[in-house]
């Protein structure tokens, strides 16, 4: 496979396509939906390759309106329908990841023998590729897995509480979660949650995906044979009692040698045919869906002269002997290297995490830097914009002794990739003679919200009723389950366990505990059936005619041209000034867009993990699409690629606030061509440099004097957090509002400042001081799980 690789741009395995038809996707709403089309429309195979994969997760929303459309069932109706499922899921490290893939595993297997469901690796380093395949005809790829926590609207709301209409929930069970607050727990278990919606706002997650038809699913499917067959070669085919389910796969292009030249400069060159397993696999294999002879079945798999498509598709990855069983490819790494090489004005880059301990292997920031000197000694222009998260996405405060290691080490080597230290983006820069800040700037989102919860409305209902908040949610997840819920998912869930909420001001006076854990919980029998639990949310709902009618259960899916000040609230000040919640907005995306013009998209962050090749496997693609719409840049006419400056636009206008609201079970309307496109439209233009810069500005102000957020500009040690972070009997639940933010009014006359989620990365916190110490969960020996 080197002399393959050795021929193709990025010395990938696979080469450039043209003919293609690509779709961009930006959270989880709309991919997800499309998901449960492309899935119901699958004719003959299914392939899906996930990080995680929860069985339980509702592919429309809300649930409790769209039951036939959860992933397991959706799954098993194709199953019965003769669909045969592959499928591969991370194989955690039990001990530091709450996945259970085992779970995964024996639900999707357990609801019928045409699913097979494979989980690596048996070791120390993982993968995070997200692949979904159906058939030869569509496949997507991006960061969003099919799981719970990743469903969100571009609004990104943060709370989930219904006080009268509990049809409306729209996260059920552990799908709602903050992962900074607590991981997931016992996730079979997935209809409890500790976790509680009445005070803890969830995370949001934003994420990018593509879905694509045509030659370059070809690419998509031969990543995904290889990794089958080595997990299959190693793990099944010398078992002494080999389940049928099990079985070798072959490639899904034509097999016939005449069908297949060896020649580069052919037209149906297939550099799969050079692979040293094409031959044995295409007679031991099965071809799922396809013919074995007919040349016509070639032709359906995607040549140009059947698709319709403009865009040139690449398909590159990082993969090695122990994930795909070939020799180690890093063509991820090469293809963000050579791309930033040839920018000519502008870089929109998405990163999960970034950076390394000690010597740095995959040089995306030195690129970077090489690119800004060289922009800088021509006397050009050149911009970079980076968005990052603003913490990752582990559970514990910052300053907490015994759960913060693992956060502070990737914050670390996050800055030290930045602006710290001798191998930083902004030491190289400066080491030219140059001031990076005018070229390359960093980003975080963050959202509010306020949580539909008056204790002394709920406490009324209760006596009412005489029922219980947490009885209507064991009720509610009755529901889910379901009357054709199996006896082993309704023994597992037969008691539901809620996170009680906190009385008072204060997780416990005097100490902030950031973890959920600690705190008491109730655990709820399960109705026996759902007529049961139906005529419990009925009782409920009766009994408060005139509750939360009006009262909005998330602010942020709604516009309000009169001001915060003027929603309505059922309970007094008081109770509305502690519902007013924040959290960051966590970016999970993986994407780099360069001049409007070339798209990368994978599952891959930029650091050694991802790009390396021999340690985590990860797929990406890099777009190129041939139609052209007029466009600026830097104040000049530009002709822009369609698919990288919509997708470009309708990202800044989210982080901008510039989207309406939009409902959860109503596609995102095309926005291309309004005055809000028009307002993003130029990336290095003064008018939009002018409004990201002042938004990101009165954003992060907002946000730090209703809140006190963390990380923050001006706090540059320990001694300062301690200053800055409200502590003692004082102190506010988590993620609530600070008491130095004011009354009522002055919150909501600040948050009314607030436009979209940008917000700016404090490039100083914690810049005097070192911000972990090793420990036994961060030393050398450990030092792999984060870089």
């Amino acid at each position: 496979m080197e002399s393959v690789r050795a021929r193709n741009r990025f010395q990938s395995f696979a080469r450039e396509r043209q003919g293609n038809l690509v779709k961009w996707y930006v959270d989880a709403h709309d991919y997800f939906y499309a998901v449960s089309e492309l899935l119901e429309s699958a004719t003959k195979s299914i392939l899906i390759q996930d990080w995680w994969l929860t069985p339980e997760l509702y592919l429309r929303r809300p649930p409790g309106l769209n039951e036939r459309w959860r992933l397991d069932r959706i799954l098993k109706r194709k199953a019965e329908a003769g669909i045969k499922i592959c499928v591969i899921v991370y194989k955690e490290v039990s001990l530091n990841m709450t996945l259970n893939s085992a779970h995964t595993k024996h639900s999707l297997e357990d609801l019928h023998p045409s699913i097979a469901c494979m989980r690596h690796p048996d070791h120390f380093d993982g993968d995070e590729t997200v692949l979904l395949w159906v058939r030869h005809k569509r496949a997507c790829i991006g960061g969003l897995d099919l799981c719970f926590g990743r469903w969100d609207t571009p609004s990104h709301s943060l709370a989930d509480c219904h006080i009268s209409d509990f049809t409306e929930t729209v996260w059920p069970g552990q799908d709602y979660n903050n992962a900074r607050v607590q991981d997931f727990q016992d996730v079979e278990k997935w209809a409890s949650n500790q976790q509680s919606r009445l005070e803890v706002p969830r995370m949001p997650w934003h994420d990018t995906h593509m879905m694509l038809e045509g030659p370059a699913v070809l690419d998509i499917c031969q990543h995904f044979v290889e990794r089958w067959n080595f997990i299959y070669q190693i793990k099944y085919s010398k078992k002494r009692t080999a389940d049928e389910r099990y079985h070798l796969l072959a490639f899904p292009h034509p097999l016939a040698n005449d069908q297949q030249p060896h020649d580069p400069q052919h037209h149906n060159y297939e550099p799969v045919t050079h692979h040293p397993h094409f031959s044995s696999w295409a007679q031991a294999g099965r071809r799922l869906g396809h013919s074995r002879s007919s040349s016509r079945d070639y032709r359906a798999s995607g040549t140009k002269e059947n698709y319709s498509g403009q865009m040139n598709v690449q398909v590159v990855r990082s993969a090695a002997d122990w994930s795909n069983g070939t020799t180690t490819e890093h063509s991820v790494l090469n293809a963000y290297i050579q791309l930033i090489e040839q920018a000519e004005k502008f870089i929109y880059i998405f990163i999960t995490t970034c950076g390394s301990k000690g010597h740095i292997r995959n040089q995306v920031g030195q690129a970077l830097a090489n690119r800004i000197i060289k922009a800088a000694r021509a006397n050009e222009r050149f911009k970079v914009v980076v968005a990052i998260p603003a913490i990752p996405g582990f559970a514990g405060n910052l300053d907490s002794e015994t759960d913060s290691g693992g956060t502070l080490a990737i914050m670390d080597w996050t800055y030290k990739s930045i602006c710290r230290g001798p191998n930083s983006i902004f030491s190289h820069v400066q080491n030219a003679g140059i001031d990076p800040r005018p070229y390359i700037s960093f980003y975080n989102l963050r959202n509010f919200d306020r949580i539909n919860n008056d204790p002394a409305t709920l406490a009324d209902i209760e006596r009412r009723t005489g029922i219980s908040y947490y009885q209507t949610q064991a009720a509610l997840a009755r529901i889910y389950l379901g009357d054709e819920a199996s006896d082993k998912e309704l023994e597992k869930n037969k008691e539901v366990t809620f996170k009680l909420a906190q009385e008072g001001e204060s997780v416990k006076k005097g100490e902030r505990d950031m973890k959920a854990r600690g705190g008491e919980t109730i655990s709820v029998k399960l109705p026996e059936s759902v007529r049961e639990a139906r005529e419990i949310l009925r009782a409920w709902s009766d009994a408060a005619p005139g509750y939360d009618r009006e009262v909005a259960d998330s602010i942020v899916t709604q516009s309000h041209p009169g001001g915060l000040e003027n929603l309505p609230w059922l309970g007094d000040e008081e109770s509305e000034r502690a519902a007013f919640v924040t959290e960051e907005l966590y970016i999970h995306t993986k994407l780099m867009i360069v001049d409007d013009k070339k798209v990368i998209m994978g599952s891959a962050n930029i650091n050694d993990r991802s790009l390396v090749g021999d340690r985590d496997s990860e797929i990406a693609l890099v777009v190129e699409d041939q139609e052209t719409i007029s466009s600026q840049m830097d104040g000049q006419y530009w002709p822009a690629a369609r698919f990288a400056a919509t997708l470009r636009r309708r990202l800044y206008r989210e982080h901008l606030g510039l989207l309406q609201p939009q409902s959860i079970n109503v596609p995102q309307e095309d926005e291309t061509g309004t005055e809000e496109d028009r307002i993003v439209t130029d990336p290095m233009g003064e008018e939009l440099e002018n409004l990201w810069t002042r938004t990101a500005r009165v954003n992060t102000a907002s946000f730090s004097k209703v809140f006190r957020c963390v990380p923050t500009a001006g706090v540059l040690n320990w001694d300062d957090y301690k200053r800055y972070v409200p502590s003692g009997p004082d102190a506010p639940k988590v993620c609530h509002v600070a008491p130095s933010a004011g009354s009522l009014s002055d919150v909501k006359r600040e948050l009314n400042r607030i436009k979209g989620h940008l917000v700016e990365m404090p490039l100083d916190f914690l810049e005097q001081d070192e911000m972990y110490k090793e420990s036994a969960s961060v030393n050398p020996a450990t030092m792999l799980i984060y870089t």
